[in-house]
């Protein structure tokens, strides 16, 4: 019985391998290729996200001076160009400290040229104490003193001059200031945002309190 076991198992081996031969497929195929044309073509890359559209390019526009807000010449979304005047200052105060200013020049002036006058006086007397003295006819105190007294009018001239020279740069300096309460947009671009309105004061004591903000091309933005 045992014989006839081990003989039923040998035959099923050999009739099991020669049915995987016949049916495992040939692994010494040559392989196979596909040519295709090399050619140009664009590439799409979509990225998704969320966030803030925002202008890549905006000018901040300030004041350089405190003050009311007297006009307003433009608003959100308003197309400007460079050099339009957009807001105004009440420019009163700044009238007025210019007038004072232009009223100190005149009379620094008015005071230099006393000065100069005074100079050419004292120079006419120092010279004709010293021509007296060359004859004898004064003492040499008064020719000491006639000098003293021209140099002094030199000094008092220069101090007057100074004087109309600072005088001058205040009035500068106040021109300035009133040429600041009007305020031009400095780029040509559209209103993104106003952040005052009529009546309403400013105070540029540590920074310029900005009035608008101004993008110049919409179409370049980006997402923050």
């Amino acid at each position: 019985m045992t014989k006839l076991l081990i003989g039923i198992l040998l035959l099923a081996v050999v009739v099991g391998g020669g049915w995987y031969l016949l049916r495992e497929p040939a692994t010494d195929k040559a392989p196979t290729y596909s040519q295709a044309q090399v050619r140009r073509a664009d590439i799409s890359d979509v990225v998704s996200a969320t966030g803030t559209l925002s202008p890549i390019n905006t000018v901040l526009v300030g004041s350089q001076v405190s003050g009311t807000i007297q006009n307003l010449y433009a608003d959100f979304n308003d197309q400007v160009k460079q050099g339009t005047v957009i807001a105004q200052i009440d420019p009163a105060i700044f009238k007025a400290k210019r007038a004072e200013a232009e009223a100190n020049l005149k009379n620094a002036e008015a005071a230099r040229d006393k000065a100069r006058i005074d100079v050419q006086d004292k120079q006419r007397e120092n010279e004709r104490q010293t021509g007296l003295l060359k004859r004898k006819l004064v003492a040499e105190n008064l020719v000491d003193a006639a000098r003293f007294a021209y140099k002094s009018a030199q000094a008092e001239q220069q101090v007057k001059a100074a004087s109309v020279a600072q005088a001058r740069a205040a009035l500068e300096r106040e021109q300035v200031n009133l040429d600041y309460t009007t305020i031009y947009a400095p780029i040509d671009g559209v209103v993104i945002s106003r952040d005052v309105d009529v009546g309403q004061t400013v105070a540029a004591s540590l920074q310029a309190p900005t009035l608008f903000t101004i993008a110049n091309d919409l179409t370049r933005m980006q997402v923050e």
